[in-house]
């Protein structure tokens, strides 16, 4: 999937396009259209001279930056198991690989126990980055005198504490759901970011179906305007399993993920709506997949935990780092009490930042832990009494909302506790109305929470229902459902007080084409809120 210009790209089994909007896309059926091979370590050739900038409107590709010194893996770890997004049962993926190997035709994959993410290795990409070796030093400083004001994002991984305003340019009428465009690539697992401009974008595609390395198409990204979407800007390379930030001046942040050799990334990337292209960052002090991140209220971001994935043996990290978009470096912070990946982490009112969830090196994890940007310093506060595909926000009341989720079984439950910062403890709250996982839940502009979507149990099809939680009263109401169902979506809440959702799939449905990959949506959504 990756090569030199001259190359010719393998025929999709299917028969979808090798080329799309004339970038490397053959992610539409999902599956690895050609051999993978075995790499021993990155290869990074000389990037060829940079392109001239082209307009927002056209698809651009940002140059390949020089290749970056190394990093290292220098904090306290414990090895772990790869990396997971999510903790679904690998019987379908052991019969995808089945499909894929007689659909294929020669095609060969190495797979490894990561639930829905990374995959076998394969040749490096024709455009990529020197990565991080645990043996090597590299150093980073931050000065954090100024920093600019940013703006959230409204995402189950990665939300600030809302302020509760009431809703505007929104005309009055019931709840309801409307077209908001389709995207030019399905994506079943993205990053879905507001700017400050009111509009959105979208960046990733993770390979959630195993076996197979970064699709292509994840470096694809899109800008939304007026329920359009329009290519912009690509990451220069494939990456999965990477978190991303909003920043000030229409700036988005992605960090960290894995390569198509199934190995992490150090380097961090910035898109800017000025020039429409990616550009380097800064590196990270530890290469690291599956992070979680929080946008700080003075503008900085702190990326926690996660995993350096290097097979045969990957690592769960204990470590976090703060970036600063005033000096454009990363500086470590204190270490988790636990190592973790795939977390979920929230920056409450008091400036604190929640972490709750992910998995050690043995287990899926249900604790919780809160980091002070004052000390630097983490501190356990208790267990999180669910744990897996939940989803994570704060509230108003400086607090946070813990709900849904999936139990042992791998069935969705209506389990909700709420966060007391006053005593730092979870306390039971009502329960949701449907029992699922990997819904989407965004705050809305009057503090109330919209939560949608999911899946009810594992292979199953995903729900349309949605609903609504009022912090002051407690209690869940619901709402118009979703048009079409949909599971591992991402929202965001626009100026107007909308909630923009996008990317995501249609969960397990009988006969699937490929049982350990459903079907990824184009379409893209907006949840306009009941206006008296």
């Amino acid at each position: 999937m990756s090569g030199s210009d001259e190359e010719t790209l393998p025929t999709c089994p299917n028969g979808h396009p090798a080329v799309f909007a004339g970038q490397r896309f053959c992610e539409v059926c999902r599956m690895p259209i050609g051999p993978a091979e075995v790499a021993s370590e990155p290869v990074v050739p000389p990037p060829p001279p940079p392109p001239a900038f082209a307009p927002l409107s056209e698809p651009v590709v940002a140059p390949p930056p020089p290749p970056p010194a190394f990093a290292p893996l220098s904090e306290p770890v414990v090895a772990g198991p790869v990396g997971r997004k999510g903790s679904r049962s690998q019987l379908p993926i052991l019969l995808g690989l089945v499909v894929c190997l007689v659909l294929a035709a020669g095609a060969a994959f190495v797979v490894v126990g990561h639930p829905f993410g990374g995959g076998a290795t394969s040749p490096s990409p024709s455009t990529g980055e020197v990565l991080t070796s645990p043996d090597v030093t590299a150093t980073a400083t931050t000065d954090v005198s100024q920093i600019a004001t940013a703006t959230p994002e409204s995402t189950p991984e990665s939300t600030v504490a809302p302020t509760s305003t009431a809703t505007s340019g929104l005309p009055a009428g019931p709840a309801k759901w409307v077209a908001a465009g389709s995207l030019h690539a399905a994506r079943g697992s993205t990053r879905l970011l507001v700017l400050t401009d009111g509009r959105a974008l979208v960046v990733g595609d993770d390979n959630f179906c195993e076996p197979g390395p970064a699709y292509d198409s994840s470096m694809a990204t899109e800008i939304w305007e007026a329920n359009k979407w329009a290519l912009t800007g690509s990451l220069n390379s494939p990456r999965d399993d990477f978190t991303a930030q909003s920043l000030a001046n229409d700036q988005v942040l992605v960090v960290g993920g894995t390569n198509v050799d199934t190995i992490s990334f150090s380097s961090t990337k910035i898109w800017s709506s000025k020039t429409g292209t990616w550009s380097d960052s800064g590196l990270l002090a530890t290469a690291r997949s599956f992070p979680a991140s929080a946008l700080l209220k003075d503008g900085r971001v702190i990326v926690i935990g996660g995993e350096y994935v290097k097979d045969p043996v990957n690592t769960t990290l204990a470590g976090a780092e703060v970036f600063s978009p005033a000096t454009g470096k990363w500086t470590k912070t204190g270490l988790l009490k636990v190592a973790r990946s795939s977390a979920m982490a929230v920056t409450l009112s008091d400036g604190r930042v929640l972490v709750a969830g992910g998995y050690t090196a043995k287990s899926a994890l249900a604790d919780s832990e809160i980091w002070d940007s004052a000390t630097g310093a983490w501190t356990s506060v208790g267990a999180t009494p669910i744990w897996g595909g939940s989803i994570l926000v704060p509230l108003s009341d400086g607090g946070a909302l813990l709900a849904g989720g999936q139990d042992s079984n791998l069935k969705g439950v209506t389990t909700a506790y709420r966060f007391d910062p006053k005593t730092d403890k979870w306390v039971p709250s009502a329960k949701m109305l449907t029992a699922a996982f990997d819904r989407v839940a965004v705050v809305l502009a009057n503090g109330k929470v919209l939560v949608a979507g999911g899946l009810p149990g594992n292979h199953k099809a995903a729900t349309a229902a949605a609903e609504v939680f009022d912090p002051v009263t407690g209690t869940w109401a619901a709402t118009a459902p979703m048009p079409s169902a949909r599971e591992q979506s991402k929202g965001v809440l626009l100026p107007d007080g909308s909630v923009l959702i996008a990317g995501g799939d249609a969960g397990y449905s009988q006969p699937p084409s490929t049982p350990w990959c459903p079907k990824s949506i184009t379409d893209t959504l907006r949840y306009i809120p009941a206006v008296p």
